[in-house]
């Protein structure tokens, strides 16, 4: 893991195209979108805490670990609150114990196995930034010119409209940034992904029973939330985080979530579910279903 700007003596890997769609690493959302397509661009929406943050590290650690150049921008949390997260959740260390420093012997030689990969990945992070979407745009083409990159995340879509604003007197805005990222990935032809933070109102009609047709109605109205028109007519993929327990601790689905799959121009939407384990600050697979007691489908 290096520093955006920094070069590597390793060799390069091939050109951007040649990886073809970054798999996610997760089975059942890979099996329906095929990975993050080269020239589309993903928005991943969540309300505050709901674990966009975590996802888009999941993204950028499963890509960079399989070899695929990943440049990572954010305005949300520093360049070393990424790499813990990296560490404790390909560790899996408690990230809460790898702060303060109160680890198990196992626990430290998990972290010791695990370090050196982390640290020889082609992983590229440039946090905290305050570039504006032009300024973010000119440094990622220009860390192409120096690395071989197949992905690229950006972390809080909110913060750089408002620092785009700050430095144009407001004349920048949400069609405008996201047209100039789908633009960006269209050029290089290599997804960019981008995290946005909604706020749900409160209202009946956001907050339906059953949980299972719950996460569908509510992408059903995304497009009628902050940003979400013009999120819904220039991405090519839209995966909206619903995560049961977050919005109701006692929820028999505890440590569930649902990645929904909200617009896909590349095939069907729908819901992949996946488990957050919290300690780690990740997201992973569910638990194959055994193939000698298949569930039973409703009449």
């Amino acid at each position: 893991m290096q520093k955006d700007g920094e070069t590597t003596e390793e060799p390069a890997r091939g050109k951007p195209s040649e990886f073809g769609s970054v798999p996610t690493h997760f089975r059942r959302l890979d099996a329906t979108i095929g990975g993050l397509k080269p020239g589309s661009l993903i928005a991943i929406m969540s309300t505050p805490s709901e674990g966009k943050s975590c996802l888009i590290v999941d993204l950028a650690r499963a890509a960079s670990m399989a070899g695929v150049g990943t440049l990572l921008f954010s305005s949300e949390m520093s360049r070393g609150e990424y790499t813990l997260r990296m560490l404790a959740s390909e560790a899996l260390v408690d990230i809460t114990s790898l702060r303060t420093g109160q680890l198990s012997d196992e626990a430290w030689a998990r972290l010791a196995r695990r370090m050196s990969e982390v640290a020889d990945a082609p992983m590229y992070i440039d946090a905290p930034t305050n570039k504006s979407c032009n300024q973010l745009i000119d440094a990622v083409k220009r860390s192409t010119e120096r690395h071989n990159i197949g992905l690229v995340l950006i972390d809080g879509l909110g913060l750089l409209i408002s620092q785009e604003h700050a430095q144009s007197g407001g004349q920048h805005d949400a069609g405008s940034a996201l047209t100039s990222l789908k633009t960006l990935s269209t050029q290089l032809n290599l997804p960019v992904v981008v995290t946005v933070t909604t706020e749900y109102p409160h209202d009946d009609r956001y907050h339906l029973d059953p949980p299972t047709s719950w996460g569908l109605q509510r992408a059903a109205r995304l497009s009628e939330l902050r940003y979400g028109r013009e999120i819904f007519e220039i991405a090519d993929l839209v995966i909206a985080i619903y995560r049961p327990d977050h919005r109701e601790p006692e929820s028999p689905r505890a440590m569930e979530a649902d990645l929904v799959i909200a617009k896909n121009r590349y095939g069907p939407t729908g819901i992949s579910t996946v488990i957050f384990q919290n300690q780690f600050m990740r997201f992973t697979n569910m638990p194959p279903i055994p193939t000698d007691n298949p569930p039973s489908l409703p009449a």
